[in-house]
């Protein structure tokens, strides 16, 4: 995950709402994602890669071993988010099982398909859609 950010590379949205009880930020998907990128950059774990991999020589550094321009990438990474507005905890419970249960593996083929028509992708543009409107 970390090489995916370094690499510049686009990693999958993070789905939060806003609680409407507390105002809290709730993740729905991606805290993994986070946690990781966090423990990252508290030094918590080193790099991974493997001997013929183009980036071997980073293998074994932590955040703080990285030179400035590494850690400025990692610092100005955006990582992509989608707000989505709903109310109750099975809507959340829900969506979170949509975003992770696949019974049968995909294809690369039908993830690009997905992406481009498939109802996830229609509802994550309406979602950016209407936070446009709350702007």
């Amino acid at each position: 995950m970390i090489e995916t950010v370094l690499f510049g590379k686009i990693l999958p949205s993070v789905i939060f709402r806003i609680n409407p009880e507390n105002e809290n930020i709730e993740i729905i998907d991606g805290q993994q994602r986070i946690t990781s990128l966090i423990k990252f950059m508290e030094n918590e774990f080193a790099l991974n890669f493997e001997e013929n991999d183009s980036a071997y020589m980073l293998n074994g550094l932590k955040f703080k071993n990285l030179s400035s321009d590494l850690k400025k990438i990692i610092w100005d990474y955006k990582i992509p988010m989608i707000k989505v507005l709903v109310e109750n905890e099975k809507t959340v419970t829900e969506i979170f099982l949509d975003l992770n249960y696949q019974p049968i593996p995909v294809s690369n083929n039908e993830i690009l398909i997905s992406l481009s028509y498939g109802k996830i992708a229609k509802e994550a543009k309406d979602c950016q859609n209407l936070e446009k409107m709350d702007k």
